[in-house]
């Protein structure tokens, strides 16, 4: 079991009905709390781990084989993170944005109601929006997601 007190809670105010932009905004709002030059304590860069985190794990590089078609990590650091408009090259040419409209579907289904948080550790997630700093977020063998806890 790992243990990790959250020290940063930012809550995304994301509604149903919130445009793209909004998201987006939302994305660069809760990256500019991050430690970019940090390594991520699994490995890999701090901007890979927020893209996983702010996915759900649903790109390219993290489903198993044959599971459908998804958006690499690139590709969704792109649609997030790049100031301006967004096009998308797919085998040489500009795609019909499904990328995007993918990247927009799941950025609303997981910050709906959430609170991106950070820990001291340079762990990094998303959590209920009533989450707190010095809540603990505990990883917890067999359970499918990461459980936050308030200390009583």
């Amino acid at each position: 079991m790992k243990v990790a007190a959250i020290s940063n809670v930012l809550a995304s105010n994301v509604l149903k009905e919130s445009t793209d932009t909004e998201l987006v905004d939302a994305c660069h709002t809760w990256r500019q709390h991050l430690r970019v030059s940090d390594a991520y304590v699994s490995g890999g860069s701090i901007e890979n781990a927020f893209i996983e985190t702010v996915m759900c794990g649903r790109t390219q590089e993290t489903v198993p084989e044959n599971s459908g078609t998804f958006p690499t990590t690139d590709t969704c650091m792109h649609v997030l993170l790049a100031d301006g408009e967004f096009e998308e090259v797919r085998d040489g040419g500009t795609s019909d944005g499904r990328d995007r409209a993918f990247v927009m579907i799941e950025i609303r289904r997981v910050s709906y109601r959430r609170a991106f948080f950070s820990t001291a550790e340079v762990y990094i997630g998303t959590c209920p929006d009533s989450a707190q700093c010095g809540d603990i977020v505990v990883v917890v063998l067999g359970f499918r997601a990461p459980l936050v806890l308030r200390p009583q």
